[in-house]
């Protein structure tokens, strides 16, 4: 009969060290996976910060040549009343001069450098007339300008507004970058940062479930005790 109530106390004890020792390791695994999740909610903060800062530097890099406008447009030909000459305009909306101006159709110039474009002046430049109105539609597709901006970058920039960034090649040409979608001009757009989401985690009132157990038992095996007694 001792013996029993031995095992019986043992088993008890032994159910009620599992319990507990099960409820710390999930209490360890729970705390392992807030503080897992509060890591990575700070590295995308970070991370999207630091992405944030690159955009607006490049966009204040940008901003110069994003206000440097080209256009191609038809004016009557005073060789022929048939024909028209293209006419290369360049408007220079920005606050500073540009330099060393050149027009260029795809990649090659169709005259000498063009000189330097003070804020708020316009050049026009003439291309060769011609008679055919595809040509006309051609040439705005194909013209694009270089020019140095204030800050001593070189850029080409395309009919379509598109922007490239000139590096000095050893054989003392330009090598260009990829395109870029220039910034819209004056615009400061409102750029939100949406919190990731945080870790979903499991209600308080689930982890007391092993305690409850431990509880149950406990008042099992004294009641078996009174009656064994």
């Amino acid at each position: 009969m001792l013996a029993d109530l031995g095992a019986i106390v043992g088993a008890v004890i032994a159910l009620g060290a599992l319990l507990v020792s099960y409820r710390a390791h999930r209490h360890q695994v729970r705390r392992a996976e807030q503080l897992d999740g509060r890591e990575r909610e700070v590295e995308a903060r970070e991370r999207r910060a630091e992405e944030r800062a690159k955009a607006a530097e490049r966009q204040e890099t940008l901003a110069q040549a994003a206000m440097v406008h080209l256009s191609v447009a038809p004016v009557a030909s005073s060789l022929h009343p048939d024909w028209i000459t293209p006419q290369v305009t360049v408007a220079n909306l920005s606050s500073q001069p540009i330099r060393e101006l050149l027009v260029c159709i795809a990649e090659i110039p169709v005259s000498d450098e063009c000189g330097d474009v003070s804020s708020g002046q316009t050049r026009r430049i003439s291309l060769p007339s011609t008679a055919s109105r595809s040509t006309l539609d051609m040439l705005q597709l194909a013209v694009r300008i270089e020019f140095t901006d204030a800050a001593g970058l070189r850029w080409r920039k395309h009919s379509d507004g598109g922007l490239q960034e000139g590096q000095p090649a050893a054989d003392g040409d330009w090598t260009w970058g990829a395109r870029e979608s220039p910034p819209v001009a004056n615009a400061h757009p409102d750029i939100v940062d949406h919190l990731l989401p945080g870790p979903r985690y499991r209600r308080a009132g689930r982890a007391k479930l092993p305690v409850f157990l431990l509880v149950v038992c406990l008042v099992a095996a004294g009641t078996v005790l009174l009656l064994m007694l």
